[in-house]
């Protein structure tokens, strides 16, 4: 989802932190998230923080901050950077399809979290099972839990 600010935010399904295996996997989505982002500044013409200002200054950062130490946190950015840029042209048809969403009215999430900036009213939306059809028709294994 993204507002028309520019705010944009990916869910994770908080309950299934308990496992190592699973915190660590969010821990690299919230990586790539970033990784994502640079490429996509670098193609365009804009400037990005670097990743490790990034990080401290941005709510990603916080909540892997919370899932991990910073000995699991850190290794954990290479591997994200390498598998964004193995994948990117599947990541850029996601980004693609979201842009070319309607813009609609924001819609609250269960945790009533704001992701929004004060003013925003209208977001676009890929759901999960969306972006799972999008990932595996580009080869990209997924699964919604």
């Amino acid at each position: 989802m993204v507002a028309s600010s520019g705010n944009g935010l990916g869910c994770y399904d908080k309950k299934l932190y308990g496992s190592d295996d699973i915190r660590l996997r969010v821990v690299t989505a919230l990586w790539g998230g970033y990784f994502a982002e640079r490429q996509s500044c670098n193609e365009n013409g804009y400037s990005i923080d670097r990743y490790d200002h990034w990080f401290r200054s941005n709510p990603d950062g916080a909540e892997a901050s919370n899932l991990a130490t910073p000995d699991e946190i850190w290794p954990q950015a290479p591997v994200a950077e390498r598998i964004v840029d193995e994948n990117w042209s599947v990541i850029k048809e996601l980004a693609a399809e979201l842009q070319s969403r309607t813009w609609e009215p924001i819609k609250q999430l269960p945790s009533k979290s704001q992701w929004w900036k004060d003013g925003d009213t209208m977001a676009k939306y890929v759901v999960g099972e969306e972006v799972i059809e999008i990932l595996k028709a580009g080869g990209i294994p997924a699964t919604l839990l």
